[in-house]
């Protein structure tokens, strides 16, 4: 059992809504018991979520295989090395876990900004199945098969992004360029007004290149 004045701390971490008062409450439960897996776990979490992803690694790495959170600190430690440009180390670590949604979607992510673009494909498209429901795979399915120029592709991956998310500004805007590389310049002039109407964010991309 764990004793009584590192679980308060803990708990009293868990109950505060101040970043830097639970980190600092957490390293306290840790020099007492340094052994204590869930507050190791909550540190790499606190760490994460105040964007210091190498101090997030560095608490999470502490933790034994066997620790029954392996699963999330798994995804956690390759969403740190994502964020910090470690591509292959997030592939690894997004390989090591179930295949399901979020994971494929974030292996997608990693493996594209590593440049293997035919396996971030085949991950999202793989996403896609585990849940159809889900826009943003094939939101990136139809971003990446835009910039291959595979425009029928990114059409139907598109089109199905929005049945799924209508009011996504970006998704209108790339639908709109690709209807624009086919020659259906009606359909894509009405899409990129409906976008720039949505959102001003997608304005900038009316003069620049994708």
């Amino acid at each position: 059992p764990t004793p009584r004045s590192p679980f308060e701390n803990y708990v009293r971490a868990l109950l505060s809504q101040d970043l830097q008062k639970r980190i600092d409450l957490l390293q306290t439960a840790i020099r007492l018991h340094p052994q204590y897996s869930a507050a190791l776990f909550q540190l790499g979490r606190a760490y994460h979520l105040q964007s210091d992803f190498v101090m997030s690694n560095e608490w999470l790495q502490k933790l034994p295989q066997s620790a029954p959170q392996r699963r999330q600190v798994l995804f956690l430690m390759g969403l740190n090395h994502f964020y910090l440009g470690d591509y292959a180390s997030a592939i690894t670590a997004f390989q090591q876990l179930p295949q399901m949604y979020d994971v494929l979607l974030n292996l997608g992510a990693a493996l594209a900004r590593k440049g293997d673009l035919g396996a971030a494909m085949s991950a999202w498209q793989r996403a896609t199945s585990q849940d159809p429901l889900e826009s943003d795979a094939f939101f990136n399915l139809g971003y990446l098969s835009y910039l291959r120029g595979d425009f029928d592709r990114a059409g139907k991956n598109l089109t199905e992004s929005l049945k799924l998310r209508g009011r996504d500004s970006e998704a209108q805007f790339l639908l709109g360029r690709t209807y624009e590389r086919e020659g259906r310049l009606e359909d894509s002039k009405r899409l990129i007004a409906q976008a720039t109407r949505v959102s001003q964010r997608v304005e900038r991309w009316l003069s620049q290149p994708l």
